[in-house]
Protein backbone atom coordinates (compact mmCIF):
# COMPACT_ATOMS: atom_id res chain seq x y z
CA UNK A 1 0.00 0.00 0.00
CA UNK A 2 2.42 2.43 1.10
CA UNK A 3 4.87 1.30 -2.36
CA UNK A 4 1.38 2.35 -4.14
CA UNK A 5 1.30 6.09 -2.86
CA UNK A 6 4.54 6.49 -3.42
CA UNK A 7 4.55 6.03 -6.81
CA UNK A 8 1.69 8.04 -7.18
CA UNK A 9 3.27 10.73 -5.41
CA UNK A 10 6.27 9.93 -7.81
CA UNK A 11 3.65 10.33 -11.03
CA UNK A 12 1.93 12.97 -9.65
CA UNK A 13 5.56 15.53 -9.33
CA UNK A 14 6.45 14.42 -12.58
CA UNK A 15 2.75 15.21 -14.27
CA UNK A 16 3.55 18.67 -12.53
CA UNK A 17 6.86 19.20 -14.16
CA UNK A 18 6.08 18.37 -17.46
CA UNK A 19 2.82 20.99 -17.01
CA UNK A 20 5.32 23.65 -15.90
CA UNK A 21 8.45 23.09 -18.55
CA UNK A 22 5.31 22.88 -21.46
CA UNK A 23 4.06 26.05 -19.90
CA UNK A 24 7.67 27.93 -20.23
CA UNK A 25 7.63 26.60 -23.72
CA UNK A 26 4.41 28.38 -24.27
CA UNK A 27 5.34 31.79 -23.72
CA UNK A 28 6.23 34.56 -25.77
CA UNK A 29 9.92 34.98 -26.58
CA UNK A 30 11.54 37.94 -25.71
CA UNK A 31 12.00 38.66 -29.58
CA UNK A 32 12.63 42.41 -29.10
CA UNK A 33 13.26 42.26 -25.05
CA UNK A 34 13.98 45.63 -24.63
CA UNK A 35 12.83 46.75 -21.29
CA UNK A 36 15.14 43.23 -19.57
CA UNK A 37 18.16 42.99 -19.75
CA UNK A 38 21.40 41.39 -18.19
CA UNK A 39 22.80 44.77 -18.64
CA UNK A 40 20.52 46.06 -15.94
CA UNK A 41 20.92 49.34 -14.51
CA UNK A 42 22.83 47.91 -11.36
CA UNK A 43 21.40 51.03 -9.12
CA UNK A 44 21.97 53.34 -11.51
CA UNK A 45 18.91 55.50 -11.65
CA UNK A 46 16.90 56.93 -14.93
CA UNK A 47 14.48 58.87 -15.51
CA UNK A 48 12.23 58.24 -19.38
CA UNK A 49 9.56 60.40 -18.88
CA UNK A 50 10.43 64.59 -17.92
CA UNK A 51 7.32 64.69 -15.16
CA UNK A 52 9.58 67.95 -14.30
CA UNK A 53 11.24 68.61 -11.07
CA UNK A 54 9.03 71.66 -10.70
CA UNK A 55 6.15 70.92 -12.85
CA UNK A 56 4.09 67.75 -13.21
CA UNK A 57 3.43 66.30 -17.01
CA UNK A 58 2.96 62.64 -17.92
CA UNK A 59 2.88 60.44 -21.06
CA UNK A 60 -0.83 60.70 -22.65
CA UNK A 61 -2.02 58.71 -25.42
CA UNK A 62 -3.28 61.91 -28.02
CA UNK A 63 -5.57 61.71 -30.84
CA UNK A 64 -4.07 59.38 -33.29
CA UNK A 65 -0.52 59.96 -31.02
CA UNK A 66 0.77 63.12 -33.40
CA UNK A 67 2.07 64.89 -30.00
CA UNK A 68 4.21 64.10 -26.58
CA UNK A 69 2.45 65.65 -23.90
CA UNK A 70 5.47 65.50 -21.81
CA UNK A 71 9.53 65.39 -22.39
CA UNK A 72 10.49 61.75 -23.14
CA UNK A 73 13.52 59.67 -23.78
CA UNK A 74 13.23 56.95 -26.64
CA UNK A 75 15.50 53.82 -25.35
CA UNK A 76 14.97 51.18 -22.47
CA UNK A 77 15.35 51.99 -19.09
CA UNK A 78 18.60 50.47 -17.96
CA UNK A 79 22.39 50.93 -19.25
CA UNK A 80 22.95 51.29 -23.13
CA UNK A 81 25.95 50.16 -24.74
CA UNK A 82 26.81 51.62 -27.76
CA UNK A 83 29.67 51.31 -30.09
CA UNK A 84 29.46 54.62 -31.03
CA UNK A 85 31.99 57.33 -29.90
CA UNK A 86 29.37 60.02 -29.67
CA UNK A 87 25.98 58.32 -30.32
CA UNK A 88 23.19 60.16 -31.07
CA UNK A 89 19.98 59.85 -28.30
CA UNK A 90 16.58 60.15 -29.16
CA UNK A 91 13.66 62.44 -27.54
CA UNK A 92 10.01 62.89 -27.92
CA UNK A 93 9.82 66.85 -27.38
CA UNK A 94 5.84 68.53 -26.44
CA UNK A 95 4.88 71.37 -28.29
CA UNK A 96 6.16 74.52 -27.15
CA UNK A 97 4.40 77.88 -27.31
CA UNK A 98 6.95 80.45 -26.91
CA UNK A 99 9.86 78.06 -28.48
CA UNK A 100 12.21 81.34 -28.26
CA UNK A 101 11.46 81.32 -23.99
CA UNK A 102 12.52 77.83 -24.01
CA UNK A 103 15.78 75.99 -23.88
CA UNK A 104 16.79 72.62 -23.99
CA UNK A 105 20.00 72.17 -21.83
CA UNK A 106 21.95 68.12 -22.63
CA UNK A 107 24.80 67.52 -20.20
CA UNK A 108 26.97 64.68 -19.94
CA UNK A 109 28.91 63.30 -16.92
CA UNK A 110 31.42 61.27 -16.14
CA UNK A 111 30.64 58.09 -13.53
CA UNK A 112 32.54 60.30 -11.07
CA UNK A 113 29.98 62.34 -11.27
CA UNK A 114 31.89 65.28 -13.53
CA UNK A 115 30.18 67.59 -16.04
CA UNK A 116 32.08 66.50 -19.38
CA UNK A 117 30.15 68.72 -22.03
CA UNK A 118 27.28 70.00 -22.00
CA UNK A 119 25.10 71.99 -24.96
CA UNK A 120 21.87 73.80 -25.23
CA UNK A 121 19.80 74.29 -28.02
CA UNK A 122 16.33 76.11 -29.16
CA UNK A 123 13.37 73.85 -29.48
CA UNK A 124 10.97 74.40 -32.10
CA UNK A 125 7.32 75.48 -31.48
CA UNK A 126 6.42 71.68 -33.38
CA UNK A 127 6.20 68.64 -31.00
CA UNK A 128 8.24 65.90 -32.87
CA UNK A 129 10.84 63.63 -31.99
CA UNK A 130 14.15 64.71 -32.21
CA UNK A 131 17.76 63.56 -32.81
CA UNK A 132 20.77 64.89 -30.54
CA UNK A 133 24.21 63.99 -30.71
CA UNK A 134 26.31 63.93 -27.69
CA UNK A 135 28.02 67.23 -27.36
CA UNK A 136 31.61 67.37 -27.79
CA UNK A 137 33.92 70.26 -26.66
CA UNK A 138 37.55 71.17 -26.67
CA UNK A 139 38.23 68.79 -23.27
CA UNK A 140 35.45 66.14 -24.28
CA UNK A 141 35.97 64.48 -27.77
CA UNK A 142 34.75 61.06 -27.14
CA UNK A 143 33.18 58.50 -24.59
CA UNK A 144 35.97 56.41 -23.09
CA UNK A 145 35.44 52.43 -23.63
CA UNK A 146 34.33 50.51 -20.51
CA UNK A 147 33.45 53.86 -18.43
CA UNK A 148 29.51 54.32 -17.56
CA UNK A 149 28.17 58.28 -18.52
CA UNK A 150 24.90 59.87 -17.34
CA UNK A 151 23.19 62.17 -19.91
CA UNK A 152 21.08 64.43 -18.84
CA UNK A 153 18.28 66.45 -20.53
CA UNK A 154 16.15 69.35 -18.99
CA UNK A 155 13.25 71.56 -21.03
CA UNK A 156 12.55 74.93 -19.39
CA UNK A 157 10.22 77.01 -20.33
CA UNK A 158 11.39 80.99 -19.54
CA UNK A 159 8.98 82.60 -17.26
CA UNK A 160 7.19 79.57 -16.11
CA UNK A 161 8.27 76.91 -13.23
CA UNK A 162 7.87 74.46 -15.68
CA UNK A 163 10.86 72.56 -15.75
CA UNK A 164 10.77 68.41 -17.36
CA UNK A 165 13.70 66.50 -17.12
CA UNK A 166 15.07 63.13 -18.38
CA UNK A 167 18.26 61.08 -17.75
CA UNK A 168 19.85 57.93 -18.85
CA UNK A 169 23.07 55.60 -18.44
CA UNK A 170 25.14 55.29 -21.27
CA UNK A 171 28.75 53.01 -22.25
CA UNK A 172 30.77 52.54 -24.62
CA UNK A 173 31.94 49.30 -25.71
CA UNK A 174 34.07 47.83 -28.66
CA UNK A 175 32.03 46.20 -31.67
CA UNK A 176 32.32 42.19 -32.10
CA UNK A 177 34.06 41.42 -35.32
CA UNK A 178 31.64 39.54 -36.70
CA UNK A 179 29.01 42.09 -36.08
CA UNK A 180 31.30 43.90 -37.80
CA UNK A 181 31.46 41.72 -41.10
CA UNK A 182 27.61 41.51 -40.94
CA UNK A 183 26.66 45.19 -41.25
CA UNK A 184 29.32 45.77 -43.81
CA UNK A 185 27.28 43.09 -45.95
CA UNK A 186 23.25 44.33 -44.95
CA UNK A 187 21.04 46.58 -46.51
CA UNK A 188 19.89 49.50 -44.05
CA UNK A 189 16.50 47.10 -42.54
CA UNK A 190 18.65 44.34 -42.08
CA UNK A 191 21.24 46.61 -40.35
CA UNK A 192 18.50 47.43 -37.66
CA UNK A 193 17.58 43.78 -37.11
CA UNK A 194 21.41 43.15 -36.56
CA UNK A 195 21.40 46.39 -34.16
CA UNK A 196 18.71 45.11 -31.97
CA UNK A 197 19.77 41.54 -32.16
CA UNK A 198 23.25 42.93 -30.25
CA UNK A 199 21.04 45.42 -28.58
CA UNK A 200 22.36 48.41 -29.55
CA UNK A 201 19.02 50.22 -29.13
CA UNK A 202 20.40 53.94 -30.33
CA UNK A 203 22.54 52.41 -33.21
CA UNK A 204 19.06 51.30 -33.98
CA UNK A 205 17.19 53.92 -33.69
CA UNK A 206 19.64 56.16 -35.54
CA UNK A 207 19.42 53.99 -38.97
CA UNK A 208 15.64 53.77 -38.72
CA UNK A 209 15.07 57.18 -38.59
CA UNK A 210 17.37 57.63 -41.38
CA UNK A 211 15.33 55.34 -43.31
CA UNK A 212 12.21 57.01 -42.33
CA UNK A 213 12.73 60.07 -43.54
CA UNK A 214 14.28 58.84 -46.78
CA UNK A 215 11.06 56.79 -47.32
CA UNK A 216 8.43 58.25 -45.27
CA UNK A 217 5.63 55.83 -46.95
CA UNK A 218 7.88 52.27 -46.62
CA UNK A 219 5.44 50.07 -45.06
CA UNK A 220 8.56 47.48 -43.90
CA UNK A 221 10.49 51.04 -42.34
CA UNK A 222 7.11 51.98 -40.25
CA UNK A 223 6.71 48.61 -38.97
CA UNK A 224 10.10 48.15 -37.77
CA UNK A 225 9.84 51.81 -36.48
CA UNK A 226 6.44 50.97 -34.51
CA UNK A 227 7.94 47.66 -33.12
CA UNK A 228 10.66 49.18 -32.15
CA UNK A 229 9.03 51.99 -29.82
CA UNK A 230 6.68 49.15 -28.23
CA UNK A 231 9.30 47.10 -27.31
CA UNK A 232 10.42 49.75 -25.36
CA UNK A 233 6.85 50.25 -24.44
CA UNK A 234 6.35 53.67 -25.93
CA UNK A 235 3.41 52.61 -28.36
CA UNK A 236 1.59 55.98 -27.46
CA UNK A 237 4.32 58.07 -29.64
CA UNK A 238 4.67 56.14 -32.57
CA UNK A 239 2.64 58.29 -34.99
CA UNK A 240 4.64 61.47 -33.59
CA UNK A 241 6.91 62.84 -36.89
CA UNK A 242 10.60 63.25 -36.66
CA UNK A 243 11.72 66.65 -36.65
CA UNK A 244 14.59 68.30 -38.70
CA UNK A 245 17.59 66.75 -37.33
CA UNK A 246 19.66 69.95 -37.35
CA UNK A 247 18.05 71.49 -34.44
CA UNK A 248 19.79 74.99 -33.77
CA UNK A 249 22.26 74.92 -31.15
CA UNK A 250 23.04 78.12 -29.09
CA UNK A 251 25.81 77.29 -27.26
CA UNK A 252 28.21 74.64 -26.07
CA UNK A 253 30.79 74.31 -23.32
CA UNK A 254 32.68 71.62 -21.16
Amino acid sequence: MLRQIHIKNILAIASATSLFSLSLLCLPALSRGQETDNNSNLGLPTRRIGGGTRGGSHLKDRSAGEQCSSLVALGPKYLVSTTEATPTLFFCLPSIEQPREAKLELSLYDDNDNLVSQTTITPTEQSGIASLPLPTSEGFKELESDRNYRWHLSLVEQGTKNERVVEGWIRRVEMKPNLADKLAEASPIERVQLYQQARLWYEALEELARLKRSNPDDEDVSEQWTALLEGFNLGAIVQVPLLDPNLPSASSRS
